[in-house]
């Protein structure tokens, strides 16, 4: 029988008496669809949606709307694990729910931010993402908001432009929720992480360094 998400995953190991890994890679079944996704079970099991990690092998973030939709890369590498898996977690039931971004910058230092509730929408909607309110940890710092205002911004990609005349995908070489807005986005995700091309960046950040590791996680509450 196959688990829902990881925070099941993370309650049937308890239930067993099983040690719980910091992180493992997990087969789930959310939806009509079973898919092999990484969990971290640090915090009661959450769901690894990004992760980019500059001592990997370089993976190309710059993809088609298809890509993003279906998922790409290595599971336990650089991944993203696509918007129609993101869409059968969010339709969960009873789905309430925290992201966390977490982000290393180049000189080992940390920060992480907290969006609650957020909500998410299917294709038809360009996969508009919401949300209740954001915040970050004061220890850590915060990077600052990836996600933009609440208002609904949809999915964009180079073949799939949902920012009108900005052509914010074509610009930045990645696919993501950005603005509507001539700037695009404060915080991207899916630049480079090797310096060839638009960096990973967050504007909001205090403290602006490059950064070698990001990571967007899911909680289920």
């Amino acid at each position: 029988m196959f688990i829902s998400d990881c925070a099941q995953g993370f309650k049937n190991r308890n239930a067993m008496g099983i040690k719980a890994l910091p992180a493992a890679l997990t087969i789930i079944k959310p939806g009509p669809i079973q898919f092999e996704l990484f969990c971290n079970f640090k915090d009661s099991g959450r769901m690894v949606l990004l992760n980019r990690d500059s001592s990997c092998l370089v993976e190309d973030f710059d993809r088609t709307m298809d890509e993003y939709k279906n998922g790409f890369g290595l599971v336990s590498g650089n991944r993203w694990v696509g918007l129609e898996r993101i869409y059968e977690l969010f339709s969960l039931p009873s789905p309430r729910f925290t992201l966390h971004v977490f982000a290393v910058r180049s000189d080992s230092s940390s920060c992480k931010t907290f969006i609650h509730y957020p909500k998410l929408g299917d294709a038809s909607t360009g996969y508009s993402i919401d949300y209740n309110f954001w915040q970050h940890r004061t220890k850590l710092g915060g990077c600052g908001n990836p996600f933009g205002p609440k208002n609904q911004n949809r999915f964009s990609t180079f073949d799939q432009n949902n920012t009108g005349s900005n052509r914010c995908a074509a610009r930045f070489g990645g696919g993501w929720w950005f603005d509507t807005t001539v700037d695009c986005t404060k915080s991207f995700l899916t630049g480079t992480m090797d310096g060839s091309g638009v960096d990973n960046f967050f504007l909001d950040d205090p403290t602006p360094k490059s950064y070698v590791k990001i990571q967007v996680l899911l909680k289920r509450l």
